[in-house]
């Protein structure tokens, strides 16, 4: 078939992984172009975005990140939980608001441009989003793949070399995984899937397990006609016809049922039942059976009761019937109705009335002279507080006349009188008028006088100070002449010194006498009148002093007096009115009893009446009592006792014997909420007993548990026996069509990979052209038979023999093979239409002369005119870059030079 080519033109990456915002592109996106020249070189440091880029095509095409996602699951490590982040990151405010973008546009013009805002591909909840403008998943498989059989994950398969994947195939542990990394490459992964899904050994179980159960529902079946055969059932119809005729026989019973409100069967469903139901509605049957026959033991034992209850319940009311004609004709219904005692009930509440009203009174007056106390002072009274006395005095006299029937003290209340006497408190309050008049006036002399003798005596001080300040002037000035008058003759003034000779004196010597004398003579003056000040002070603390004794003691004295006589009054007043009181109320108590007994013996009387002759006792009739004749009455009571005693083997039996063993048949009777009528409970109980008759002949086919477990086991697979023998005859045919698919797909996927492999020289040419070992020039690939009857893809030397990979091949040497068997069966390979290689870091561990051989290669592969492809190649090797730069010079080749990497990604030199 004629194979179309197409090649990825341009990739844009924004905000994925390794790459952030370009601030050099105004739509911040890195754009790798002119991808679909002959070689592209991305070289650069590990770490810098080079494997990111090989990612970001892989996700933008797919939605995955297989290198990743594969890998985590197999190696559960720190660092590789953190490498499936989808999101760049840079650790600023600005990453919550990053969108992960990719372009991708192929040469035809078709494009596909994925976003999304998750942080990571394995985030709950994750999704991308295609652009209106873009091709879908269907369409870019249909533009990408030749076959529809193939999905765009073999496009990575097939095209695509990552760092991880370089030798898994030689790196699988056995053949069979070797094998299944050579039909990936090959793209025979769709005819493998069904070589895998035809190996179906479950399917040979699946028929025999039918065969098995098959054979069990015949084995069930005759043991089962040996059971209905040895209990006389016949077989399985014939049973069902002989329970049917018991079930007819209690679904008619059960119609005419009145008091019984269970339903024993089902009438309208019994006609459609198969042997599983009758044989259950057999056990229910026989289930029921033994409630019914609880349920009449149970009716049994209180039907027992309630006539028990009714024979005690006639004696009773006969008993009691003699008792009340015994009272009536006891007692005179007249005579009651004349023993009243209301009026005498109506006296004592009058008197309460009234001793209740002064007792109020008497709290009102509690505190008449606690006033009284709140206004005195120990060394005056005051008219107001005289005058508060005198009404109080007058408030008692009243108290005195109201309440002094209460007293039990006549001498205290004499003392009381006898000390509130108005005249005597009138006298008091004249004389003490008086008294307080006296030693007002003197007090204000007093003070009158103490003001001019303070004033003198500060005249006189003043007056002192400035005669010495003159004569110390005298003195020092040694004057002759008076400073002040300037007078100089001194002789008319000497008085009172006779012994000294005056005359003799200097007019100095005279001055100074006469200023000392004048001094002492100011100093008397003011001695006098402080002398008859102390005089009257005398006399008027003498006056308060008898003001004390005279009113203010004897007030006081009076005071207290009266206030513990009043005391000792309203206290004897107020016990004396409570107890009175109380001694009233009892009495009312007693006589309301008295008239309640007498109440409830005429209630008593006339409801005795009434139940006797059983009419209102507004129609009394004394005579009809009289004529009643009790005797007749006790000789029956007799006769119903015995009847009893014997019945129930009890002699010798009392009134209140009957009553507490009527108590207690009422206690077990209120104990459930059954019938209580005797009729109706005779009725129910030969339903139950017609019932119990039908349902004995039920249980004579009543099957045994474990017989049922092997009717259920039955049963159960009889029903689907139709359809089991149908779905083995379909999985029979089944196994042996699946048989034939294996078989064809074996053989299909055997000449398809023979074809491919052994045609294949481009995988010896390219081996060869690296050359990486010096033993092992030439190697084969070969599809031989393995355990099992199965195929394995083994690597050969040039004798045919297996080459032991990992014993004899470096790391290095394996690399160059990967890539020799990967590009041998990529370049060849017609399932896809991308006619590009993506080669991540493909000389991991090559010395130097492999790598010169590998830039050999690549430049055979490019000038190859048969071979039309194009090859992007990643490094992390400067020197190879220089060397691969040099090697294709006059080519058509471009080189994306990471040298550096910022804030927002690598920075990108593009030659």
């Amino acid at each position: 078939m004629e194979v179309s080519i197409l090649r990825i033109k341009e990739v844009w990456i924004k905000n994925f992984r390794g790459y952030g915002e370009n601030p050099n592109d105004l739509e911040g996106f890195y754009k790798f172009k002119d991808l679909n020249n002959k070689l592209i070189l991305l070289s650069g440091y590990n770490g810098f975005g080079k494997t990111s880029f090989f990612d970001a095509i892989e996700w933008g095409m797919t939605d995955r990140l297989s290198r990743i996602q594969d890998l985590k699951d197999i190696v559960k490590t720190t660092n590789l939980k953190k490498s499936n982040y989808l999101k760049f990151h840079n650790k600023t405010p600005k990453d919550n608001n990053r969108i992960v973008e990719v372009a991708i546009y192929f040469e035809d013009g078709s494009m596909i441009r994925r976003s999304s805002k998750y942080d990571s591909i394995d985030k709950s909840g994750y999704k991308s989003n295609l652009t209106e403008d873009s091709v879908n998943t269907k369409e870019l498989k249909k533009i990408l793949l030749n076959y529809n059989d193939n999905n765009l994950s073999d496009i990575f398969d097939i095209n695509f070399l990552s760092q991880e994947n370089i030798n898994a195939i030689l790196r699988a542990k056995d053949p069979l995984q070797r094998t299944e990394e050579f039909l990936k490459l090959l793209g025979l992964k769709t005819i493998k899937n069904i070589v895998d899904k035809s190996q179906i050994k479950n399917l040979s179980i699946v028929v025999n397990k039918m065969s098995k159960e098959l054979e069990n529902i015949d084995t069930k079946k005759k043991k089962l006609d040996d059971i209905f055969s040895s209990n006389g059932w016949g077989n399985f119809e014939q049973y069902k016809i002989k329970v049917k005729k018991v079930i007819i026989e209690i679904s008619n019973v059960q119609k005419n049922h009145v008091y019984i409100d269970k339903q024993i069967v089902q009438e309208d469903k019994f006609e459609s039942y198969d042997i599983g139901d009758f044989i259950d509605e057999v056990n229910n049957c026989t289930v029921k059976l033994d409630k019914f026959k609880g349920e009449n033991i149970k009716c049994d034992k209180r039907l027992e009761l309630l006539i028990n209850k009714f024979l005690i319940e006639k004696i009773l009311n006969l008993n009691l019937y003699i008792k009340n004609v015994m009272f009536l004709q006891e007692n005179n219904i007249n005579d009651l109705m004349k023993s009243s005692y209301n009026n005498r009930i109506n006296y004592y509440n009058s008197n309460l009335k009234k001793l209740r009203e002064d007792l109020e009174k008497v709290t009102v007056c509690s505190i008449e002279w606690e006033n009284v106390k709140k206004t005195m002072k120990n060394n005056k009274i005051s008219d107001k507080t005289l005058d508060e006395i005198i009404n109080k005095c007058k408030t008692t006299y009243k108290f005195i006349a109201l309440f002094k029937k209460y007293s039990n003290s006549c001498n205290d209340l004499e003392k009381l009188f006898e000390l509130i006497k108005l005249g005597k408190w009138h006298k008091i309050l004249k004389r003490n008028r008086k008294y307080v008049c006296n030693i007002k006036n003197l007090s204000n002399i007093i003070k009158a006088e103490e003001e001019k003798i303070k004033e003198s005596s500060e005249i006189s001080k003043r007056y002192e100070s400035i005669l010495s300040n003159v004569r110390q002037y005298v003195l020092d000035e040694n004057l002759e002449y008076c400073p002040v008058c300037f007078n100089n003759d001194f002789s008319k003034f000497n008085k009172k010194n006779d012994s000294m000779n005056y005359n003799k004196l200097s007019n100095k010597e005279k001055l100074v006498c006469i200023i000392d004398d004048t001094i002492i003579g100011s100093n008397k003056e003011i001695k006098t009148l402080q002398n008859n000040l102390d005089k009257k002070k005398n006399i008027l603390k003498y006056l308060k002093g008898k003001y004390s004794k005279a009113i203010v003691e004897k007030v006081i004295n009076k005071y207290k007096v009266i206030n513990d006589l009043y005391n000792v009054l309203f206290d004897q007043v107020t016990s004396n009115l409570q107890k009175i009181i109380e001694c009233n109320d009892k009495h009312v108590k007693v006589l309301n009893n008295r008239n309640s007994k007498i109440s409830e013996s005429i209630d008593n009387y006339k409801r005795i009446y009434k139940k006797v002759f059983n009419k209102e006792f507004s129609d009394f009739n004394e005579q009809e009592i009289k004529k009643i004749d009790i005797a007749k009455s006790k000789i029956i009571l007799g006769r119903m006792k015995k009847n009893y005693g014997e019945k129930y083997k009890i002699y010798d039996i009392t009134i209140d014997a009957l009553i507490e063993k009527l108590n207690s048949i009422k206690k077990s009777l209120e104990q459930s909420d059954e019938e209580n009528n005797m009729s109706i409970l005779k009725k129910k109980i030969n339903e139950l007993d017609g019932i119990i008759n039908i349902l004995n002949k039920i249980v004579p086919y009543k099957f045994k548990k474990e017989n049922r477990e092997l009717l259920d086991g039955y049963i159960k697979y009889s029903k689907k026996e139709n359809i089991l023998k149908e779905d083995f005859n379909k999985f029979d045919q089944c196994k042996k069509d699946i048989e034939i698919i294996s078989t064809n797909a074996i053989e299909y996927q055997r000449t398809m990979i023979e074809k491919r492999l052994n045609s294949n020289q481009l995988i010896q040419f390219i081996y060869e052209k690296i050359n990486p070992h010096p033993f092992f020039r030439r190697i084969g690939i070969d599809y031989r038979d393995a355990k099992g009857g199965g195929k394995w893809i083994n690597i050969m030397d040039k004798d045919g023999e297996n080459i032991f990979l990992d014993h004899i091949f470096s790391l290095a040497q394996l690399n160059t093979l990967s890539l020799s068997i990967f590009l041998g069966l990529s370049l060849n390979q017609r399932i896809s239409k991308l006619n590009q290689f993506f080669l991540d870091d493909p000389i991991q561990s090559m010395d130097d002369i492999n790598i010169l051989s590998f830039i050999d290669l690549l430049r055979a592969i490019l000038d190859s005119k048969k071979i039309d492809s194009n090859i992007v190649l990643s490094t992390h090797d400067s020197n190879f870059a220089q060397l691969l730069a040099i090697k294709m010079r006059g080519r058509k080749i471009k080189t994306f030079e990471f040298i550096g990497y910022g804030d927002e990604g690598p920075e990108i030199r593009i030659q």
